[in-house]
């Protein structure tokens, strides 16, 4: 999105993202949504059992570019749990990672206030029936915590602020 530009000018994402995709084994399978006024699948669920799935994700990294006009996270979170609910396979623990920067932006401010309330009942209600848990990353002190931190504990998952990329290794 667009205010990705202001609060991650460093581009952390793409670091964070490429050191995550290195460390995941063979057995893992990841899928790719990037996300502005709508979500936008770059990898579906995908294993990583080559280095050819690695360069597609890494691939698709090459497009985020922060050119977004708005920041529709719920609507990326929807399709997120739709992958995993779809293609995950049904033994294998389910986590979403969401990389943010903490605001919901729609253009309309009553909508965005809608959007948050159904990411923070409807979806995490979802995900806890799934069991999907919520792993949230914000990159910017003006991110709302307590929306993420409420993704996160709603779904027996975590949330971690990283200002830098070293600190997503912990």
């Amino acid at each position: 999105s667009g205010s990705m530009k202001q609060n991650d000018p460093r581009r952390l994402t793409r670091q964070v993202v490429t050191q995550f995709l290195e460390g995941m084994g063979a057995n893992t399978r990841l899928a790719m949504i990037v996300f502005d006024q709508e979500p936008h699948l770059i990898e579906p669920l995908t294993a990583l059992d080559n280095q050819n799935a690695k360069a597609r994700l890494r691939k698709g990294l090459d497009g985020l570019n922060y050119q977004g006009r708005y920041t529709d996270s719920p609507a990326a979170i929807e399709r997120a749990l739709y992958e995993l609910k779809s293609h995950g396979r049904e033994q294998a623990g389910k986590i979403l990672i969401f990389l943010t920067d903490g605001i919901v932006d729609t253009g309309d401010k009553a909508r965005d206030r809608e959007k948050e309330q159904w990411l923070k009942d409807n979806l995490t209600a979802e995900s806890r029936k799934l069991g999907i848990r919520l792993f949230t990353i914000a990159f910017t002190e003006r991110a709302d915590y307590q929306f993420i931190q409420t993704l996160a504990l709603n779904t027996a998952g975590e949330y971690f602020r990283a200002y830098q990329a070293e600190d997503i290794e912990g």
